[in-house]
């Protein structure tokens, strides 16, 4: 149970030391705060993120928390996250530029098919994965946002 929403079959990922990072389901992949700031951390240890930045983000995903009494899906989060490293979609370093709900709507209109379905939902799992083995496992390093582009083969959406 997450936010008073029974998950169905939950996989839980963790780092190697017990910390569990994000939780997928069948359906819908809900993240918590703490969650999210881990993986800002993590952003943070390639220095392409800002101190402003990532307070900025956090405030938002609180203040939507609050208003709408629910967890974002966290590949819409990361979605956005990844259009701000790009500088594509939102300028996350000037808040007063921040509408973390507008780039949600237009990640969400331009990332789903006819279907519906998300295109590139794999690819950002795909990257999840392959961000949190660079870190645990190769060791956390300093790497330029296009060496990261290139190392984790982002796909705009």
């Amino acid at each position: 149970m997450v936010n008073g929403r029974k998950l169905n079959c939950p996989r839980y990922y963790t780092d190697d030391v017990g910390n569990r990072l994000f939780q997928e389901t069948t359906s819908e992949i809900w993240c918590t705060m703490d969650s999210l700031r881990l993986y800002l951390e993590q952003l943070e240890a390639f220095s392409i993120s800002t101190s402003s930045g990532r307070k900025a983000i956090i405030k938002h995903i609180d203040d939507m928390y609050d208003r709408n009494n629910k967890r974002p899906p966290i590949d819409l989060v990361e979605s956005c996250l990844d259009g701000w490293l790009r500088g594509k979609y939102v300028h996350m370093t000037n808040p007063v530029y921040i509408d973390l709900f507008m780039a949600m709507k237009m990640i969400v209109s331009s990332a789903h098919d006819e279907s519906g379905q998300m295109k590139h939902f794999y690819a950002y799992q795909r990257y999840k994965m392959e961000l949190k083995a660079k870190l645990f496992h190769d060791g956390v390093g300093v790497c330029k946002t296009s060496d990261f582009e290139d190392r984790f083969n982002l796909v705009p959406v």
